[in-house]
């Protein structure tokens, strides 16, 4: 954009801006290639799964076996939440029924791995079922009682899972939005 000499340039030194463009291609790498890079095994697990998504049909199972190999690096405190996230990636990604990842993926599993991610996994699956019992408990009062007060509304989404539960069901025999709430 601006016409500059090598002299002005190198009185400018790094105030400026370069743009190059780096391209990793995993395609073009061998899973051995992947696996001996500089980087933890959560890391290359990630690209590994991103590298084969589109060319193996069953993902998890090539995944689960490199998990299986790296099981000795796979420690530490972010392990957990990482292979969580992988294997959310790779339920999105895969045809294949969600508890059959995940049976993969607890076989491949150390015991020790294996009770945190499944406890992790417990965790998530319980909240997403409060959060649809939220959303759910929010539109059936919206059909039956109109646009849900803001306090309502805050009130539902701070509940346990078991209140959500109780308001549901006085909102069958309900008559008024009170009545949900009440007791």
């Amino acid at each position: 954009m601006l016409a500059i000499d090598d002299r002005g340039l190198a009185a400018l030194g790094r105030n400026v801006v370069g743009f190059d463009f780096v391209l990793d291609d995993l395609a073009r790498q061998s899973d051995a290639q992947i696996l001996g890079r500089a980087m933890d095994a959560i890391g290359r697990l990630a690209l590994i799964a991103l590298r084969s998504s589109r060319i193996r049909p069953r993902l998890f199972v090539h995944v689960a076996s490199v998990m299986q190999a790296l099981q000795s690096e796979l420690r530490g405190p972010a392990v957990v939440p990482a292979l969580v996230r992988l294997v959310r990636y790779v339920v999105e990604v895969d045809d294949s029924p969600p508890q059959v990842i995940r049976s993969a993926f607890t076989a491949s599993l150390s015991s020790e791995i294996r009770s945190s991610v499944m406890s992790t996994a417990d965790m998530l699956r319980a909240e997403k079922a409060l959060e649809a019992r939220r959303e759910s408990l929010l539109e059936q009062l919206d059909i039956k009682f109109g646009p849900v007060d803001p306090s309502i509304r805050a009130r539902i989404e701070s509940a346990s899972l078991e209140q959500v539960t109780a308001w549901m069901r006085r909102f069958v025999v309900a008559a008024t939005v009170g009545a949900v709430f009440e007791g």
